[in-house]
């Protein structure tokens, strides 16, 4: 089937900074906030489970996550340096 059905039976859609992700009539939204908090090791088992797959399935989140990561080893370098003088 196509249509308004298909993307509602499965899915994943970024929209304003959210991962809206659909399977099976089930929708979950994965915002910027639980990337942050997935790197901060803040979130429940559950839900960190839920952020890692949609990780894998959305190029838009793998791509926030990485750049937060990166953000992360430069001011942990910047610190470092800071702390030298």
């Amino acid at each position: 089937m196509t249509g308004r059905n298909s993307f509602i039976k499965s899915g994943v859609r970024a929209v304003n900074g959210l991962a809206i992700v659909i399977k099976d009539m089930d929708i979950q939204t994965i915002s910027d906030f639980d990337v942050q908090a997935l790197i901060d090791n803040e979130l429940s088992p559950g839900r960190r489970s839920q952020v890692l797959e949609m990780l894998k399935e959305n190029g838009d989140l793998q791509r926030r996550y990485q750049a937060l990561l990166d953000q992360g080893d430069l001011l942990k370098l910047w610190w470092a340096l800071g702390e030298r003088k």
